[in-house]
Formats: C-alpha cells, structure tokens, sequence
C-alpha cells in the first residue's frame, strides 16, 4: 500500500500540463432583446442564489436546535452530575 501510494504521488507530480492558447470574443452589438434577457437573468440568478442561502442557514438552524435538544434529552435521561466533598462536579 506504502508504495502504491507513492507510485501516485510520483505520477501526479511529474505530469505537466499543456497550455492552451485562449479565446478571445470578438465584440459585437448586442441587440436590445438580449440585453432585456440578460436582466431577467440576473435576476433570477439573484433570487435563487438568496433561496439557497436562506435554505442553507435554516438547515443549519434546525441541525443545531435537534442537537441541543438531543444533548439536554440525554443529560437528562443519564444524569452525571453529581456532588461530593469537591463540589458539583461531572462523572466520567
């Protein structure tokens, strides 16, 4: 396996890229219909991007609050606090 692995990282490091020469648009006029096209776009581009951060920070949300929940279900199920001569302490 050790030399399987190093046979890899030998290949990927010796492998050299070539690069190719890039394309460059020619400039044309743009019609007033695409330009129109090109703001609904951006539009839409918008609003979607604004649901999948929204979507995003709500799944998060709800992870944190069911591990919150699950973590004070637990300690109440399975109480390790207790108290001696030192004080409350946790048990292990």
């Amino acid at each position: 396996m050790k030399r399987l692995l190093i046979a890899i990282a030998f290949a990927l490091t010796t492998i050299t890229a070539q690069a190719s020469p890039s394309i460059h648009q020619i400039g044309r006029p743009v019609p007033s219909s695409s330009v129109a096209y090109q703001n609904g776009y951006n539009t839409g581009y918008n609003r979607g991007k604004n649901h999948a951060y929204d979507n995003t920070m709500r799944t998060i949300a709800i992870v944190g609050a069911v591990a919150i929940v699950g973590i004070i279900i637990y300690e109440v199920a399975n109480p390790r606090w207790t108290t001696n001569e030192n004080g409350i302490v946790y048990r292990f």
